[in-house]
């Protein structure tokens, strides 16, 4: 788990990494149809709040009147989705961001071990 903290102090705890049922429910709940070429559509607003959704463990966020916002970190991905439409959009897109942030900075973290572990060594001296 990682917590990240918002403008306003207030944070998100995350989880780093989805299953497969969580990426199930997120194309599931953001698929919008299908192009007469076959093409995928996706409402990017639900791809968002699904993100959100499969990845805060838990959270300290408040509404406009600064009470506290109650997270169903343990129910279904439905309720907690049903949480994420009631935040006023700008923190949404705030959470949203900065936990795509985080994601991408850990693949970037990542992929250049990898690239560092797998470089090829020099012979040592003998």
């Amino acid at each position: 788990m990682t917590t990240l903290t918002l403008k306003n102090g207030q944070w998100v705890e995350i989880k780093e990494r989805q299953t497969v049922g969580d990426k199930e429910a997120v194309a599931g709940y953001a698929h919008s149809g299908v192009t007469q070429d076959r093409d995928t559509l996706f409402n990017v607003v639900k791809f968002k709040t699904g993100t959100i959704a499969v990845h805060v463990k838990n959270w300290n966020v408040t509404d406009e009147d600064g009470k506290p916002i109650f997270w169903p970190g343990g129910k279904s991905f439905a309720d907690r989705c049903e949480v994420l439409r009631k935040l006023d959009g700008d923190l949404g897109d705030e959470i949203y961001d900065l936990i795509s942030q985080h994601l991408e900075a850990a693949v970037t973290e990542k992929n250049a071990q990898t690239a560092t572990d797998s470089a090829p060594t020099s012979p040592s001296a003998s």
